[in-house]
């Protein structure tokens, strides 16, 4: 019902100005009937009710439409890379504790995964020769763990036969993935 001062909500009967209800499309004053507080109780409600079917529903189709949605989550992830970044910054900002547990967490991995055949000097030399060539390229280039320290399938050393210097970007597609037919 409409108001000289807004709509009529049809579910708490109280009067609002217009701003107070959602779009509607199909409707001859342009808003739903129900107002934004009424209308998010009636989805809660509706959601409650059906919760488990509707989780259900949902797992089925993640494990219908996983390569699909793997594609579809790599495609924003190129296009978004700024936000990306920024979301990570602002985590960073506000958990520096769990970050600063994450990078010692690693360090940890690492040293534990150095031999003792290890060779120092070559090591040393891998990261410096990613250094020169972030300087002389002016392209990031980060040394990578071919076998990576953490995964689920395999744990590699950190040693020179397991190390190389790639560009940063390829590290970051890579991550910590481990593709065993890689060259």
């Amino acid at each position: 019902m409409k108001c000289s001062t807004g709509k009529r909500c049809s579910c708490c009967k109280q009067i609002f100005p217009y701003g107070n209800f959602y779009k509607s499309s199909i409707r001859k004053d342009g808003f739903h009937v129900y107002c934004i507080d009424c209308e998010k109780e009636k989805s809660h409600e509706q959601f409650s009710k059906h919760r488990e079917k509707r989780i259900a529903k949902q797992k089925e189709w993640y494990k219908n439409n996983k390569s699909s949605r793997a594609i579809s989550q790599a495609r924003w992830g190129r296009l978004n890379k700024r936000k990306i970044l920024d979301a990570g910054a602002r985590y960073a900002k506000r958990h520096p504790d769990k970050v600063l547990a994450k990078v010692i967490k690693r360090e940890a991995k690492k040293l534990r995964a150095i031999p003792k055949w290890a060779n120092g000097f070559f090591v040393d030399e891998i990261y410096n020769l990613a250094s020169l060539r972030t300087k002389s390229t002016g392209i990031k280039w980060h040394v990578d763990h071919v076998v990576p320290l953490q995964n689920d399938l395999v744990c590699g050393l950190h040693c020179e036969s397991n190390l190389q210097v790639i560009p940063a970007h390829e590290n970051h597609v890579k991550s910590n993935v481990y593709w065993p037919d890689m060259p």
